[in-house]
């Protein structure tokens, strides 16, 4: 198959930036993105010690490489250098497909324990609460990772990989199959999500989510999470007092 080309959804005002969606071209850099800028960085993954162990964060490739195969996910390229500096993945899921049975294969296979961990946190938040009921929904897309590279933090690229993300889910709902294939093969356009999800565990991406008009389905304060007899709290700050897990309805 040949190589698919990259959808442009945006480029920033000074044109600096280009959001497109994630071509099979780009995924190892992606990975090496979400490594450095996700991995290393988010809340969770700080307080169970993932960044302390680097096998640990390259457990979680497989994760990654199977999920962005969906082709619904999205990269920041610096125009200059032709690098990506920040990553959205995300995935599409029908609600008879909990996130504990997606990844239990992967957790099963992990070695270590801080990929377990992070694996299964992921697991039992997003199958806690019920987006579809309330939507008469059947299908969901979730922004799984959001990563800015640090040198590129504060100039709004982790928004705007939010809103383009959100824009695709809403062509997707609207019947527009704007999926982008890793290897060319066609995707097909079913199931068809009808609202977006994400964990929010900053209080960075919680205003991102707001200013997107997300609604807030549940929270849960880091002081209640405990990893190894020490509170998530207690290792990451007060900076971020909570995570939220909240969806948006597409329309």
């Amino acid at each position: 198959m040949s190589p698919t080309k990259a959808r442009v959804w945006e480029t920033n005002i000074d044109e600096s930036i280009i959001y497109v969606s994630l071509t099979g071209d780009r995924l190892d850099e992606a990975i090496e993105v979400l490594n450095e800028a996700f991995f290393k960085h988010e809340n969770v993954c700080k307080a169970i010690g993932l960044p302390n162990n680097p096998e640990a964060i390259k457990e979680c490739d497989e994760m990654v490489r199977d999920t962005a195969k969906q082709g619904v996910s999205v990269i920041a390229i610096h125009k200059d250098t032709n690098k990506i500096v920040g990553v959205s993945l995300n995935k599409i899921q029908h609600k008879n497909t909990a996130s504990n049975e997606y990844n239990k294969m992967f957790i099963e296979k992990a070695k270590y324990k801080e990929t377990k961990t992070v694996l299964e946190f992921m697991a039992h938040w997003e199958d806690s609460v019920d987006p579809f009921t309330p939507n008469n929904a059947d299908c969901l897309m979730e922004l799984v990772f959001l990563g800015v590279l640090p040198e590129f933090s504060g100039k709004g690229i982790g928004y705007t990989l939010s809103a383009v993300s959100l824009r695709l889910a809403t062509k997707l709902f609207k019947g527009e199959n704007v999926k982008t294939s890793l290897d060319g093969t066609e995707l097909p356009l079913e199931p068809r999500p009808q609202v977006m999800t994400s964990l929010f565990t900053t209080v960075k991406t919680q205003k991102i989510g707001k200013k997107l008009n997300f609604d807030i389905l549940a929270t849960v304060s880091y002081k209640s999470l405990f990893y190894e007899g020490k509170s998530y709290a207690s290792i990451i700050g007060n900076e971020t007092e909570l995570i939220s897990i909240e969806c948006k309805r597409l329309e």
